[in-house]
């Protein structure tokens, strides 16, 4: 565990940041990056801490701070970055491209048609699920792969492949560039695809792809529906 803040490190995780984003946005590097990737599995109960502290303060705090949003925010960015300090280099930098997705929906729902709160939770659960679901798939490439991949494999591989996904929600912002936003959702499938065909083969890549999106996806709306309701979020927001 983290207990100080060293600032080598931090420069060192940008530095190693920027440049797997590189390889992840140049496709004649997809193959070395894909073969070549850094074996590492989230750490769990920081995760976890993550995910039941957000959202208690999404469904507790509207109660309590009436009226005032950007506190909310402000809590909900204290909670990711306590969790970031407690974190690894790949958890990290999969809440932080979430967050994208976060303030992408948040500032589209301010803009259009919704009020503050209500643009929180959208954000929120786009968020929560977009993170779930890299957990999900994790899950799933091992299932549909019958255990070639073991979880330090597919964590890493599924996450990767959907950042590139998640940095992209922040063009659901405006309405001029919300298709931004799908292209990098199509894009970080095709990625998730050549990270599969690397690492279990070409015969399986396609059967476990096309298995595990289509189960991950339908999974990740009925958490989505169910966040609705827990949040009491309208079916209007959506």
């Amino acid at each position: 565990m983290v207990t100080v803040l060293n600032i080598e490190d931090l420069v060192s995780g940008i530095k190693r940041a920027a440049h797997d984003l590189s390889c992840l946005m140049n496709p004649f590097r997809w193959d070395d990056f894909f073969r070549d990737m850094r074996l590492e599995e989230p750490k769990i109960t920081p995760m976890a801490l993550w995910a039941l502290l957000s959202l208690l303060g999404v469904m507790v705090l509207p109660w309590i701070l009436v009226g005032n949003d950007v506190a909310l925010n402000l809590v909900i960015l204290v909670i990711l970055i306590f969790t970031l300090w407690l974190g690894n280099y790949l958890m990290d930098f999969l809440l932080i491209a979430g967050y994208f997705t976060y303030l992408g929906y948040f500032v589209a729902g301010v803009y259009g048609t919704m009020d503050n709160l209500t643009a929180i939770k959208v954000g929120f659960q786009y968020f929560f699920v977009g993170v779930f679901l890299v957990f999900l798939m994790s899950y799933l490439l091992m299932v549909f792969s019958r255990w070639e991949l073991d979880f330090g494999e597919s964590f890493p591989l599924t996450t990767y492949s959907i950042i590139p996904g998640l940095l992209g929600g922040i063009f659901a912002a405006y309405g001029e560039t919300i298709v931004l936003s799908f292209l990098f959702i199509a894009y970080s499938t095709v990625l998730l695809y050549v990270g599969i065909k690397i690492r279990v083969g070409f015969e399986k890549s396609f059967t476990v792809l096309v298995m595990a999106v289509f189960t991950g996806g339908a999974v990740s709306m009925i958490l989505l529906v169910f966040l609705s309701f827990l949040l009491g979020t309208p079916e209007w927001a959506f």
